[in-house]
């Protein structure tokens, strides 16, 4: 991993049927260098705990068993550290000066779930971007074949023979490093050519290209005789469903501001913006928000005003920036600006106080259905639109 110049990643084996071998496959990996069940972390253990154990593995990779029930931000702060490449700084306790840190590592880290850590990270950002770009998850499917008293006594052999692979393969990395190092070079770029990798995805490149590194070398050493080139294709093709998945998750051009009037939809005024022409009054409202007023809608104008103030705090709430959630907007010409309204023209609550507000074309937005405003105190009309 070290050679990658990237410090870390995290796999996740998820699967929420019981049974799917989960843990198996974080013990398999651990027998190769040690005892399978002591260096199985879990939750429970203190998140410094973990970091600490990162540290002391240096370049072994790292598992962590069922992180189904971890806080979705602890998550989140757990792959940034993990690629992050070292613990915590620390202040002496006596003295203005800081400890040494021997906390650093160059590693993956294989967890199991039963939840995706996609689908945690969405519940508290609308964009975990960042997150998403340091993980892989890989589905492991229960085998309806699978004989179950052959896999116990196959497997259980692991928590009595352990550790025997580890040094013949760290001896033929050390004493033929440019050799491995050159291979390695290969590999990866018939990953990034097979896989068509982008630079924002170097983290996949770089799990996919020393796994199998890494299980070319100990092939040669006859520690396995899996073949190559079935695992070689599925990496890339995981690498592929994941940047497909990726897209369909995170939002396209229209789904924050859509998320955004949805969250505050009982927030919504609906009366015309221009004068009636007979009487030269102002409309009456159509409908009425219920509480605070953060979006107005004229529908003889076809434009919608969003609260700038509201709009920026949902975008902190959600963890999203709020340039970027406009940047599309910017590009369709939906959004015409940021002016000063008054939100509350027409209404009992007249005021001449204006706000700042963000100015859209509704006839630019293709996910706006005037409908659903109009008829949203008619639940007949509402269900049919």
């Amino acid at each position: 991993m070290r050679f990658t110049n990237l410090d870390g990643f995290l796999l996740n084996l998820l699967s929420r049927e019981s049974g799917s071998g989960k843990t198996t496959v974080l013990h398999a990996i651990n027998s190769i260098y040690g005892r399978p069940k002591e260096l199985l972390m879990s939750p429970k253990d203190t998140y410094n705990s973990r970091m600490q154990r990162l540290g002391t593995m240096q370049s072994l990779c790292a598992t962590l068993d069922e992180i189904t029930n971890m806080p979705p931000e602890q998550m989140s702060n757990q792959a940034y550290d993990i690629t992050s490449g070292r613990g915590k700084n620390r202040l002496k306790s006596q003295e203005n000066a800081e400890r040494l840190n021997h906390s650093k590592w160059s590693l993956g880290v294989v967890s199991s779930s039963n939840r995706s850590v996609t689908d945690s990270l969405l519940s508290i950002k609308s964009f975990p971007e960042g997150e998403l770009m340091r993980i892989l998850e890989t589905y492991i499917k229960t085998d309806p074949y699978d004989d179950p008293t052959w896999s116990k006594q196959h497997f259980g052999r692991l928590m009595n023979n352990y550790g025997h692979g580890i040094e013949p393969y760290a001896q033929t990395l050390v004493s033929q490093l440019p050799m491995v190092l050159k291979k390695m070079s290969e590999i990866q770029a018939k990953v990034d050519s097979h896989a068509e990798i982008k630079n924002t995805e170097r983290y996949w490149s770089a799990m996919a290209t020393i796994a199998i590194t890494g299980g070319t070398v100990a092939k040669t050493l006859g520690l396995h005789d899996i073949k190559i080139q079935p695992v070689f294709n599925y990496a890339i093709n995981l690498i592929k469903d994941t940047r497909v998945r990726n897209r369909e998750y995170m939002f396209d051009s229209d789904d924050y501001l859509g998320g955004f009037l949805q969250r505050h939809f009982n927030e919504t005024l609906v009366i015309n913006g221009n004068r009636d022409a007979r009487t030269g009054r102002e409309h009456g409202p159509i409908r009425e928000p219920k509480g605070a007023l953060t979006i107005r809608y004229e529908p003889d104008t076809k434009i919608i005003y969003v609260v700038v103030k509201s709009f920026r705090d949902d975008c902190a709430k959600n963890q999203a920036n709020f340039e970027e959630s406009l940047t599309p907007y910017r590009k369709s010409g939906s959004l015409i600006g940021m002016k000063k309204k008054r939100m509350t023209a027409g209404t009992v609550a007249n005021t001449q106080a204006a706000v700042n507000a963000l100015w859209f074309d509704t006839t630019k937005l293709d996910f706006f259905n005037e409908n659903v405003l109009l008829n949203a105190d008619n639940p007949e009309s509402s269900a049919t639109d």
